[in-house]
């Protein structure tokens, strides 16, 4: 009664808009079935997510048996070795459950699931970006004096991963841009990590941006722990 398991009408709307083939192809390892019955559940979804539209084929495959293992290598899809157990005997095993989606002669890639909790998000997200050609411009700002490439590199390639073109902006830029009004105009997400030396007027013009409507998610804390020690 969620609707958990239900297309939503955006997605809907959407897909019955896309006049090109698309290929939807699940890479799954019947093991992981075995050992995660919840991916059941993404292939049940990829199955209704495709009946949107004609023109959007899905299909299962079974890298290993398949032979395709180094054609996805490739593609940036690796096997995971999961573990289990039988007695006193501890086995570990190569899966796959990566989704691969085809348009035109663009692809967009998501290596491993195990759950279909954000799953319509990420399908969507992948294909307004190879149809409609949309980005989700973010700024990252460091507010505690540390450094996004350096302290937080693993951040920005997540985020692309999802879907996100990630723009490093400093403190300092942004009272600037803020002043001549280009934040407000471009409206783009702002991520800050960390607050602890933030300034006044840096504040403030972050103030000003949310109060103009602007968008911030303030990953920040009490306490102050050095990550290095």
């Amino acid at each position: 009664k969620e609707k958990r398991f239900s297309v939503s009408d955006f997605s809907c709307l959407f897909l019955q808009n896309i006049q090109e083939p698309v290929k939807i192809t699940y890479y799954v390892s019947p093991e992981l079935t075995k050992l995660y019955p919840q991916t059941q559940n993404i292939k049940e979804f990829l199955v209704a997510y495709s009946q949107q539209n004609s023109n959007i084929l899905f299909e299962s495959r079974n890298p290993i048996k398949d032979g395709i293992v180094e054609a996805l290598v490739s593609k940036g899809i690796y096997g995971h070795q999961i573990q289990s157990s039988q007695g006193n005997t501890t086995e570990y095993t190569t899966v796959y459950s990566a989704i691969m989606i085809e348009y035109l002669n663009m692809t967009s890639v998501i290596p491993f699931i195990l759950s279909d909790e954000k799953l319509e998000y990420e399908l969507t997200l992948r294909l307004l970006k190879l149809v409609e050609n949309k980005s989700f411009p973010v700024f990252i700002m460091c507010g505690n004096g540390m450094s996004v490439q350096q302290d937080y590199s693993y951040l920005i390639p997540w985020l692309e991963a999802s879907g996100f073109t990630c723009q490093e902006i400093s403190p300092q830029e942004f009272v600037l841009m803020n002043s001549l009004g280009d934040v407000k105009q471009l409206n783009i997400p702002l991520v800050i990590l960390g607050a602890t030396m933030l300034s006044k007027d840096e504040s403030e013009a972050i103030n000003d941006f949310v109060s103009s409507g602007g968008n911030v998610l303030v990953m920040s804390s009490a306490i102050n722990a050095t990550i290095y020690d």
